[in-house]
């Protein structure tokens, strides 16, 4: 996902060509004066990642109309150079260690600022921020996050074991990847859609219940039970590492990508009940039966963890039925 990549929504096809001629323009004007960029729309402006280390002074390219920064690959950037723009949106590389009353001049929106191993956390309220990325900052607390509405949080590889202090009200997207989290309890009633709980310690799922999500990673949890997903509008679902062998709440529900690499599952017929187009499994957990079950879906998309991506139904039984 590009940081703030926002929809045009139902835009006339002129306006189409509007900002896709705005893009190209900035585009041309930045290769033009020596930076390496990609380019790509925002609502009310374009956002910029700069791929070359030793791009021109930013205050070069201040007229044009940039209201996000990508940063991600350049080492270092000077931050103080950024004055000259209305900035909505800022991504960081990991290296060197940023501080944020550095940002303070602006009003973010979206911030990504990965390994920040920041202790001046609490200015982060001082901005109206939808988007925040802090994978791996050495995070035990989110105590400073408890007043602000954040739409989008990513926080995997912090050893923070709990999501209680967190403002929950307007979070649709949360990444926990290999947080030693607990509970989920904090989610409830909560409009979350994407959920990435993969090598966490949460063991239930019962305050997900009635949520609308559409997307969760659960990969090398404690869960054993799916019951509380047997309402929800999944579309995508990953399990693999999780001790399950059930799949019957899932039936039924609008799941068009399932992952079950390395999982034993008694009973696949609930497969049947989806509008599945990609399946991923491990072949040596399957029987006889459970092939020929498997030649009976409508698939786009069969595959064994070592396979290809895209890899088609016929390759599949090739290979390994």
């Amino acid at each position: 996902m590009i940081l703030g990549n926002l929809s045009q929504g139902a835009s006339r096809p002129t306006d189409h060509r509007f900002f896709s001629e705005i893009r190209e323009s900035c585009a041309r004007e930045l290769k033009g004066k020596g930076f390496d960029t990609e380019v790509y729309l925002l609502h009310g402006g374009v956002g910029i990642r700069i791929l070359n280390h030793d791009h021109p002074s930013i205050a070069q390219i201040a007229h044009l109309p940039i209201s996000e920064f990508d940063f991600s690959l350049v080492f270092n950037p000077a931050l103080e150079n950024l004055s000259f723009f209305k900035l909505e949106g800022l991504k960081l590389s990991k290296t060197p260690p940023v501080t944020f009353s550095e940002l303070s001049i602006f009003s973010l929106k979206r911030l990504h600022a990965d390994g920040c191993m920041a202790s001046d956390l609490p200015l982060l309220s001082d901005h109206p921020l939808e988007e925040l990325s802090l994978r791996q900052s050495g995070l035990t607390s989110l105590h400073f996050l408890s007043g602000i509405a954040l739409k989008a949080l990513f926080l995997s590889g912090n050893p923070i074991d709990t999501i209680g202090d967190l403002s929950t009200e307007s979070l649709s997207s949360l990444d926990l990847l290999k947080c030693p989290v607990t509970s989920l309890e904090a989610l409830q009633g909560s409009p979350i859609e994407e959920l990435n709980i993969s090598g966490t310690k949460v063991s239930d799922l019962s305050p997900l219940i009635g949520s609308p999500l559409k997307k969760l990673e659960m990969r090398s949890t404690q869960i054993s039970n799916l019951a509380a997903l047997a309402e929800s509008p999944l579309e995508i679902l990953h399990l693999p590492g999780s001790p399950l062998r059930d799949l019957g709440p899932l039936s039924y529900l609008p799941i068009r990508e399932l992952n079950l690499v390395g999982l034993r599952i008694e009973d696949l017929s609930p497969l049947c009940t989806m509008p599945l187009r990609k399946l991923s499994l491990s072949p040596d957990k399957l029987d006889e039966s459970q092939f020929e079950l498997l030649r009976g879906l409508d698939l786009s998309v069969l595959k064994a963890a070592a396979d290809d991506e895209g890899q088609g139904p016929a390759e599949f039984f090739k290979k390994y039925a």
